[in-house]
């Protein structure tokens, strides 16, 4: 019976052990300072650096990322649109993303939303197939299908410390609900603008009543 019961035990863990490995997830890193016009954004998997994203820029206009490969070749650009609300407010930003010279997809912000902010992914059609949705209490988004499939969604989990940040993408399975890149440069963008999606904690003010009489 303990036989049966340390198998049982054995097999479950072997299974559990091939899910996580399976749906592994990967890092991305900032480290930055103020009034920086260019910065990178280190993409790791396993430990070894699998690429980089790279934002130049500084209020300007159009704010540039582009995802450069582990051999430093150019794979995808992405411009946010010129004189948009995104100037001014993170949340409401539009960007167009290009491989070469064709548009391949945007991401933008949606105003219409009960998230603290939501961002659209968008294929070359125009078509929404994913939205991230920023959490209520703390800097993480949940990427999810836009047929609301919950067991391909992808949590990107950001860890801000000033002028540096620890971003993990951790998906919930191997389908993933949008391109690899489009989600790299979407990481590399809520880290550009951390500050904006950390809730701030609440300010509580006490008042003390003193008696007028007591010296």
């Amino acid at each position: 019976m303990r036989f049966w019961a340390g198998f049982a035990y054995l097999f479950i863990a072997a299974n559990l052990y091939c899910i996580d490995s399976s749906a592994s997830g990967w890092k991305i890193t900032k480290r930055s300072s103020p009034l920086d016009y260019t910065v990178n954004f280190t993409i790791r998997k396993d430990g070894v650096t699998a690429g980089r994203v790279t934002r130049t820029g500084l209020l300007t206009p159009r704010y540039f990322y582009d995802l450069y490969d582990e051999n430093e070749k150019l794979i995808i650009r992405a411009i946010t649109r010129p004189f948009s609300l995104g100037l001014l407010l993170p949340w409401a930003i539009a960007m167009d993303l290009y491989e070469g010279s064709s548009k391949i997809g945007m991401i933008c912000g949606k105003f219409w939303s009960n998230s603290r902010a939501k961002f659209a992914f968008k294929n070359g059609a125009g078509q929404v197939f994913a939205n991230a949705y920023l959490n209520s209490e703390k800097c993480s988004f949940l990427l999810v299908p836009a047929n609301e499939d919950y067991d391909k969604c992808v949590e990107f989990l950001g860890k801000p410390f000033g002028d540096a940040s620890i971003w993990s993408i951790k998906p919930a399975s191997t389908t993933l609900p949008a391109d690899e890149k489009m989600i790299n440069i979407f990481v590399a963008f809520a880290a550009d603008y951390q500050e904006f999606f950390i809730r701030r904690p609440e300010n509580h003010t006490q008042i003390i009543m003193q008696n007028p009489n007591q010296n």
